[in-house]
């Protein structure tokens, strides 16, 4: 956008990944809007480990959310990687993950991390029960189920594996997705 106009970034999707897109992209001056398809915030999922270095990434948004997690506790004690086999690939204790990587592993609830990401939305960011029925990648257009189109200078799709208007919005692409 030219001169003084704020860009826009229309992320499509609130779980960690679009709101830890959100918050990093208003904290360095983008008018962002999140639209969600559900109508609350339920994050999939209980527990998860945050490693050291996806807090260094958490590090370099707004909002001191690595202190507020490493204020929900730390994994303490000996772990690492073991082959097929049982042989250790990697041993790892929170000592010298502190030292090593400058942060600890954190065990917590998903739950947690949305709240902590969450409260650091700008105010009306957030739109819930709202369905993306279609994306125009070159214009930056995202039509609504409501009818309404945004537009934006960004649009980031954070919203799982099967969104449903992929299909129609980026017709040259081919979606694979894995199973476990």
């Amino acid at each position: 956008m030219a001169g003084s106009e704020q860009r826009r970034a229309i992320i499509i999707g609130a779980g960690m990944g679009g709101l830890t897109s959100a918050v990093a992209l208003a904290g360095q001056g983008w008018n962002v809007q999140v639209i969600e398809r559900t109508p609350g915030l339920r994050p999939v999922g209980y527990a998860l480990v945050i490693a050291p270095n996806a807090q260094r990434a958490l590090d370099a948004i707004p909002g001191h959310t690595v202190e507020q997690i490493h204020g929900l506790g730390a994994i303490q004690g000996d772990g690492g990687i073991r082959n097929a086999r049982g042989s250790w690939l990697s041993r790892n204790n929170a000592d010298t993950a502190l030292t090593r990587y400058g942060h600890p592993a954190v065990a917590m609830r998903r739950s947690e991390l949305v709240d902590i990401l969450s409260a650091h939305l700008p105010k009306d960011a957030l739109r819930l029960g709202t369905q993306v029925t279609g994306v125009n990648a070159d214009t930056g257009e995202v039509a609504l189920d409501s009818g309404e189109i945004l537009r934006g200078d960004l649009v980031v799709a954070a919203d799982g594996i099967i969104p449903g208007y992929e299909r129609s919005s980026f017709p040259a692409t081919q979606s694979q997705y894995l199973q476990a």
